[in-house]
This record gives structure tokens, C-alpha cells and sequence, in this order.
């Protein structure tokens, strides 16, 4: 769930459970360790907030506000950490990104990496307790989203418009064909194993599936799953949840091209308490189509303008070497 939208109504899991299956050995084994842990809402509510921020948010905010990128958090308050502590982490993070991308390749070195890249980082997070379950928390937020931005994963976090002609925000976006029924292993969720409402977000809420055994109230999502963005008609993936866990997968609805972006249907009332009602791409389409013919109308009028400055230009051109002729020809 992304930026710009405020809802009070809850995901609620209805899509299928199902027992953890293997598939391709390492992407399911990656997978399979992201599917281990249990945070309490009050320490991956900030954990995953300030990792993100730190990573994908150190943005330039544009005075035009549809070239804004919005990082959300997952703070009721939008709380983060400061400008210096996100350039910290985010450097720290630079200087072990090259290790810690061969997570597909070598994912013990890669995890080893990430846990000590946590150790470093988990200094800049004022309000965790430097404890394991908080290294443990940074640790799986680190090699999440590094699968993320690996160059050899199937999906990618990209920006793009939150709704037409609106502000950008961030979205996952194939990297290279995902066939009908494939399991994108890369975009993992889970969700906090403790309910926070004072302290998590709305935007990002969903009540575990009953097999999940993790009772009913609703709990925060974590992880790169909370970035991909809602659509009414015609979602191209669904999340599956995975059985006596906090996690959840994804699965491919139908054939995804490269370029395509990932979407995912929260469900029919998810948006009923937001101003303007549901903000998806299906139901603002025409608006959005009108708004992109007046955008080219313009483009054509500035098209026609420059047009005729290049005539202008041109005339006036030849004017003047008309006159300089006439010039050279009196002094001969």
C-alpha cells in the first residue's frame, strides 16, 4: 500500500493459504528465510520506516508537486529519523551494497553482510533498543529489499504517478517476463506478530489469514510486498498467505510483461472512508485520459508556436543575406 491515500478499512486476507512448497532451490531458499521471523509492531513499524527512507527516500522534492517522490511510512504519525542518520545508514549501506548483492549467488555471504551492515546501522535508529530483535528486524529488512534491487531479480521498485496527473510515489514493475501462476519469490510481506493501532499506519493494514494461526486483529505489512499498489479491474498478481506463519507470498494472476507493473486488488471497500473516492488507475482512467489530451493539446500548441519561431527565424535569415548580396554586389 503507497503514499497518498488515507483509508481506515483493513486488507482482509481472503485469497488462499497453503503449505511452503520448493520451487527454483535458491530463490526458494532465500524466500524460505524470509518467511522465519516475528517482530513486534513497535520495532518493525520503525525498523522498516527508517530502512526504506534511508534507501529509496533521499529524494530532490520539485516545486512541482506531481514530480514529488513520496516514501510512506509505516508510522500512524509519519515518524522518521533525521536527515543525518538516513545518510548515515544509506552509506553504510553503499559501502557493503556490492556484497550484499550476490545474495542470489552466495546468500550466506550475503546474509553475513546484512548482519553486520544491521550492527552498523541499528545505531542510527534512536528509539530501538540495540538488541538482537532489533539487528535480527534491520538483518531481514536489508536482504528484502536487496533482493528488490538486485539487477538479476525478476521485479524491481521503480516511481511512478500514485494516480493521474497526480503526485509520484513508488511501485514494483517487472524486470523481465513473469509467466501465469509464476511465484515471485523476491517480494516478500509479513506482518508484525503484535497489533499496534496507536502506533501503525492504515495505509498499510491487513488482517492475517486464519490459517496464518495469528488470531484476527489487524496487523502492519512489512517488506517490499507493501509497495505494490492497488487497481480494481484487472490485477495482475495476488498474495497468498503461507501456513502458521506471519508471511505471505506473491503469485502471478496472469502473464506479466517486462515493464509491466505489479498490481494487487485490496479488496471492494478498501478505499469507501477516502475522500474522492478509490484513487487506482481503473477508476480515474478517464479522468486521466482527458487530462492527457489537454496535456497534448498544449504540446501541440507549443509544437505550432516553435514552428512558426523557426519560420520567423528562417525569414529573417534569409533577409539578411539577401542584404548582405546586395551589399557585396554594390562594392564590386
Amino acid at each position: 500500500m503507497n503514499e497518498g491515500t488515507s483509508t481506515s478499512a483493513s486488507l482482509i486476507t481472503d485469497t488462499p493459504a497453503f503449505e511452503w512448497g520448493e520451487g527454483h532451490p535458491v530463490r526458494f531458499a532465500l524466500a524460505d528465510l524470509h518467511t522465519k521471523g516475528q517482530f513486534a509492531a513497535q520495532t518493525i513499524v520503525l525498523i522498516d520506516s527508517g530502512f526504506t527512507q534511508a534507501i529509496f527516500g533521499q529524494q530532490v522534492e520539485k516545486q512541482d508537486e506531481r514530480h514529488i517522490h513520496h516514501m510512506q511510512t509505516l508510522h500512524v504519525n509519519n515518524e522518521k529519523l533525521t536527515d543525518d542518520e538516513d545518510l548515515m545508514i544509506l552509506q553504510t549501506y553503499e559501502l557493503a551494497k556490492a556484497d550484499l548483492l550476490k545474495i542470489f549467488v552466495e546468500p550466506s555471504e550475503a546474509f553475513r553482510e546484512a548482519r553486520s551492515t544491521a550492527q552498523a546501522c541499528i545505531v542510527y535508529f534512536p528509539k530501538i533498543v540495540q538488541t538482537n530483535i532489533g539487528i535480527d528486524a534491520l538483518t531481514w529488512c536489508i536482504t528484502a529489499y536487496t533482493m528488490v534491487i538486485n539487477p538479476t531479480s525478476p521485479i524491481k521498485l521503480v516511481q511512478r504517478p500514485m494516480m493521474p496527473n497526480g503526485p509520484r510515489g513508488f511501485g514494483i514493475t517487472a524486470r523481465r517476463f513473469i509467466q501465469e501462476g509464476e511465484y515471485i519469490y523476491e517480494l516478500p510481506g509479513m506482518i508484525a506478530k503484535t497489533s499496534r493501532p496507536d502506533i501503525q499506519s492504515k495505509l498499510s493494514i491487513i488482517i492475517p489469514h486464519h490459517r496464518q494461526n495469528q488470531g484476527s486483529e489487524e496487523r502492519v505489512l512489512f517488506g517490499p510486498l507493501r509497495f505494490v499498489n492497488h487497481i480494481c479491474e484487472s490485477p495482475n498478481i495476488t498474495w497468498e498467505a503461507i501456513d502458521n506463519s506471519c508471511a505471505f507470498t506473491v503469485v502471478a494472476l496472469k502473464d506479466i510483461e517486462a515493464g509491466e507493473e505489479l498490481y494487487a486488488n485490496y479488496g471492494s471497500n478498501y478505499f469507501d472512508n477516502l475522500e474522492g473516492g478509490c484513487p487506482c488507475w481503473s477508476c480515474n482512467l478517464q479522468s486521466y485520459e482527458a487530462i492527457k489530451e489537454e496535456e497534448n493539446e498544449r504540446q501541440r500548441q507549443r509544437n505550432k508556436t516553435q514552428e512558426v519561431d523557426r519560420e520567423v527565424i528562417a525569414d529573417k535569415k534569409k533577409e539578411r543575406n539577401k542584404r548582405r548580396r546586395e551589399k557585396q554586389r554594390m562594392r564590386s
